[in-house]
């Protein structure tokens, strides 16, 4: 008998004496051996993708070749902190908000039901003059749930020197077999009567934190976190300006990659 030079599978060659049920069993031997190694491991279908903010369902149906997920959840970010109204002579800085946790989870379809539902959540909302609005949780079922990241606070305003932490992570732990904690948010600085600077959001594994800002006149809160799940920076205000919210948390993010 021949083999075959790259799966080492049998063939009768010439001079063989005949034996062809034999044979054919052999082959037949050989082929399915190598073919129930497919069953071994899984092989990338495509990506499921639930970026816009809601809560869609999951249909498993409609991917009949599937066999297991990985399934990705990022948490949104929380919004930074906003500035008082400031008379002349004070200032006023937020700081920045934490970025939203990541979550991972590997799970077989034959353990989802029939369907799940998705949860895409958006940033945390930037509040006038007041400490910001946390992030919301992404999740994908009670499979993977990732929380979102923290508001950062308000600096009030003064003519004196002062500062404030920036925002901590969420205390919540994310619920998957792999997850990485969002970055905390930078501090406020309030330089005295006419300097202030606020703190950067915190980043995310999947978006960066808003940049800080810093101010001698007038006031700024442009700085949103990136996404997805990245914070919001705080907002900054110089002396004679009037109250400002901090800049938003980046939304999050769902990903459901499929395997055959």
């Amino acid at each position: 008998m021949g083999t075959t030079p790259i799966y080492d599978w049998p063939y009768p060659e010439m001079g063989d004496p005949p034996a062809g049920p034999t044979q054919m069993q052999d082959l037949a031997v050989a082929v399915e051996t190598d073919v129930s190694r497919l069953d071994s491991g899984y092989r990338y279908l495509e990506t499921v993708v639930y970026a816009t903010v809601g809560t869609p369902s999951f249909a498993k149906a409609s991917y009949p070749l599937a066999r297991a997920a990985l399934v990705e959840c990022q948490g949104s970010g929380g919004a930074g902190g906003g500035t008082a109204t400031t008379p002349a002579g004070q200032t006023s800085a937020g700081s920045g908000g934490s970025g939203g946790d990541w979550a991972a989870a590997w799970v077989l379809m034959s353990a989802l039901a029939t369907s799940v539902t998705v949860t895409v959540p958006a940033g945390g909302a930037g509040v006038s003059g007041g400490t910001g609005g946390n992030g919301a949780s992404a999740s994908f079922g009670a499979v993977c749930v990732a929380p979102g990241g923290v508001g950062g606070v308000s600096l009030g305003a003064a003519s004196s020197m002062g500062a404030a932490n920036g925002a901590v992570p969420s205390a919540t732990t994310p619920t998957g077999d792999w997850y990485v904690k969002g970055g905390g948010g930078g501090p406020a600085l309030r330089g005295g009567a006419t300097t202030a600077l606020s703190g950067p959001g915190g980043s995310a594994r999947m978006g960066g934190g808003g940049r800080g800002l810093g101010v001698t006149t007038g006031n700024n809160n442009v700085a949103p976190g990136s996404a997805y799940g990245g914070g919001g920076g705080g907002a900054v205000a110089g002396p004679s300006t009037s109250a400002l919210a901090g800049s938003a948390g980046a939304q999050g993010i769902v990903l459901v990659h499929l395997y055959a």
